[in-house]
């Protein structure tokens, strides 16, 4: 507001009052109805559970991930598998492989995570020779027969150490490691009388970012900036040397550049904690540009890329190091007179001078070779720590370092996978868990592969406190001798899994019994995957759902419905098993609440139904797609509640009027004409005496299933043909 204190002429400008712009409501992201969770083993990727396609997962999980000729793979694979092919996609959650024997984890079949550990090692060396520098500095060749002055000099080498191999326990952090670790002793001139002792400096750790053999294949390199103004600039503004890192990946069998999220090769940063970039005010260290540089999973305006690299260690050792050189470097040029060429500043504290030290290059900012410290022409090994596993590097652009140990474990092992799957599970069974929350969880259904009864009886937690997931359950278990089901077994299994469903009722307060499950019998073999072994006839239910309900856009396809032919009919099992179920058992298994395949022709089976465990049959929750239908509206119920909860500027009406349009909004087109859904909000009497309360109501209506044909023969004369 203008400030007016005289009549004296002049425009008192209060520049543009912007009325054009409006408050974007953003659109939500879509997940299918049909959004399978499946569990598996993969080479690589992270642990945390993602929404992925076919060529989503390949990126993230590697492809041999789902090869059946790759350790990886498992009956839960082949489940995936048939899903991406479907055009579907799934939540994966990648297992970390603790291997338990006798409730003890045995480490040499467990994972482990690469990673390499970076040592510093210094010897003295009492002869050694002044460099023959030109006016500016530069080292040039000493003449012949000109002998200049010697020196107690710091040769150094580099060490890239297992971190697996004894050094968690480096000490307090990083101190020196000398005779407690190991004496390195090398003969100089004089003789050889003058032993040295090398004293050991751990530097820094690099991980992986998760478990696994792919991680073997990281490497990165590290160079020094130097020469140029901008870097000295960087160098004098933080104190510290400049680096550059750049991350090379060997999985495909050549090294290749793996570029940072902005598409450089490289990654500018310096060893100095909490440091900030003198010009651009950004995080300049290295733990706090890496690997943060090379991944994303949380920012939407930028590609998401995994992270496969995990944090960075810097160690008190560093320090140490970097003093050590610092101090024999500032007093060789002080006592050879040659101060003014590297610009030498009392005035910086040794502190300071310590961290711009270059110590991979062993050049200062300005580019001028080191006097007093060089880099040692012997290698040196380490054997006390690292059991002849350690090596010489050159931390260079030229020659990167590779991460190492990581393990995959016993990926083989199918009863310890189920351990896995098992404590997966659990989360389920803790109404204050993680995977609770509709929100972050998207999955809605969760099909039995082919596990061991104990797990498909475990799989019954998915309901304890999700309405919005249905467990499908084979009774096959799946085995690598091809040993079929006998009817009997299955139908035992079948009677003990409905059991362990039905302890998670579909609703106490109305009284409803068990609904979301579904129980399937019979195997047989993909026909499209090259896989010897049978599998659970839920894959090819898996299959038809996908094709119908798992759209990305939310809407089934009605061409490929299959609640009859030709939908119905088995499209990608072969060898179907049992090939004949009598009649006189069909009711048995009906009324054990599971589903089956039976003969349509010489060549071809059908679903001749596909009921839920729903005791009711007269009732539309016992239809499977009916059920998926409302497990997807029991997630539009949370999301209208995280967006009109907390609601200031809504009469009673208005907030009526506004979620009933936003649940027949989202479910616009959403079911094939199968279901017809009518939302309805009402304000109780004791909703308008709280004030912040509502109750929202969804009718669904659909057709009943039909199972049940009566069917006669009628015979007439001809001559009772009206007409005749």
């Amino acid at each position: 507001m203008a400030n007016i204190r005289s009549a004296s002429p002049t425009n008192i400008s209060e520049g543009t009052n912007d009325l054009s712009g409006v408050l974007v409501t953003p659109s939500p992201k879509q997940y299918p109805q049909h959004l399978p969770l499946v569990l598996l083993y993969t080479a690589k990727g992270g642990y945390e559970r993602e929404v992925v396609d076919g060529a989503e997962f390949n990126a993230m999980y590697g492809s041999e991930s789902l090869d059946p000729r790759s350790k990886y793979f498992n009956h839960a694979s082949a489940l995936a598998s048939s899903i991406f092919t479907a055009g579907g996609q799934i939540i994966v959650q990648r297992l970390k492989v603790d291997f338990i024997d006798k409730e003890r984890k045995v480490p040499e079949k467990s994972s482990k995570k690469a990673a390499i550990t970076i040592f510093a090692t210094t010897v003295e060396n009492p002869t050694m020779q002044a460099f023959t520098r030109d006016g500016l500095g530069n080292v040039i060749p000493t003449p012949d027969g000109v002998t200049n002055d010697t020196f107690t000099g710091l040769e150094v080498n580099y060490l890239a150490i297992p971190h697996q191999d004894g050094i968690d326990d480096i000490g307090t952090e990083g101190n020196i490691i000398a005779d407690t670790a190991d004496t390195f002793i090398k003969d100089y001139a004089n003789g050889g009388t003058v032993p040295a002792t090398a004293t050991l400096y751990p530097l820094f750790t690099i991980h992986a970012s998760v478990d696994g053999e792919y991680y073997n294949n990281l490497g990165f390199t590290i160079n020094p900036l130097i020469g140029e103004d901008e870097d000295a600039d960087v160098t004098e503004g933080l104190l510290s040397a400049n680096y550059e890192i750049g991350v090379v990946n060997k999985s495909s069998g050549v090294k290749k550049i793996v570029t940072a999220i902005t598409g450089d090769n490289t990654v500018p940063f310096v060893f100095k904690e909490d440091a900030t970039h003198p010009v651009t005010n950004v995080a300049h260290s290295l733990s706090d540009l890496f690997p943060s540089s090379y991944g994303n999973l949380t920012d939407p305006d930028i590609e998401l890329k995994t992270f496969d690299f995990g944090d960075v260690e810097i160690y008190d050792g560093l320090t140490t190091f970097l003093t050590h050189i610092e101090s024999y470097e500032a007093d060789t040029i002080v006592d050879l007179g040659i101060e003014s060429f590297f610009n030498f500043d009392s005035s910086i504290s040794p502190e300071d001078r310590s961290n711009m030290m270059n110590f991979i290059s062993l050049f200062n900012a300005s580019g001028l070779k080191y006097e007093a410290i060089r880099s040692s022409s012997e290698d040196v090994t380490s054997p006390t720590l690292t059991t002849a596993s350690s090596k010489r590097v050159d931390l260079s652009s030229d020659t990167p370092v590779y991460l190492t140990g990581g393990q995959d474990g016993d990926v083989t092992d199918l009863p310890n996978f189920e351990n896995m799957v098992t404590a997966e599970l659990a989360e389920y069974a803790d109404a204050d868990s993680r995977v609770i929350d509709t929100a972050t969880n998207k999955e809605s259904i969760f099909y039995d592969s082919g596990f061991s009864l104990d797990t498909k009886l475990l799989l019954n937690q998915l309901t304890f406190f999700r309405r919005d997931i249905i467990p499908v359950i084979g009774t096959y278990v799946f085995n690598k001798e091809n040993r079929e089901q006998s009817i009997s077994e299955a139908i035992s299994y079948g009677s003990l899994i409905k059991t362990a469903l039905s302890l998670a009722p579909e609703s106490k307060v109305y009284g409803t019994s068990a609904a979301r499950g579904v129980i399937v019998m019979g195997s047989g073999k993909l026909s499209n995957l090259n896989y010897k072994y049978y599998l659970p006839q839920t894959i090819e239910l898996a299959i038809k759902a996908t094709k119908y309900m798992g759209a990305g856009n939310q809407k089934w396809k009605g061409r490929y419905r299959f609640s009859r032919q030709p939908g119905s009919v088995v499209g990608n099992l072969i060898d179907i098993r049992p090939e004949f179920i009598p009649n006189s058992i069909k009711t048995k298994l009906w009324k054990t609440g599971m589903i089956w395949t039976q003969a349509d022709d010489r060549s071809s089976y059908f679903f001749p139904a596909t009921q839920t465990v729903y005791d009711d049959d007269t009732s539309i929750l016992n239809i499977f797609t009916v059920m998926v239908g409302i497990t997807h509206i029991v997630k539009l119920n949370d999301a209208a509640w995280r967006t009109y909860t907390g609601a200031t500027d809504l009469s009673n009406a208005e907030l009526k009027e506004e979620v009933e349009t936003f649940i027949t909004d989202n479910l616009l087109d959403a079911f094939d004409k199968q279901l017809t859904v009518i939302p309805e909000v009402t304000i109780t009497k004791r909703d308008s005496e709280r004030g912040y309360s509502w109750h929202l109501k969804v009718k669904v209506y659909a057709n009943n299933q039909k199972t049940v044909m009566v069917s006669h023969i009628e015979a007439h004369r001809a001559s009772d043909l009206v007409g005749a």
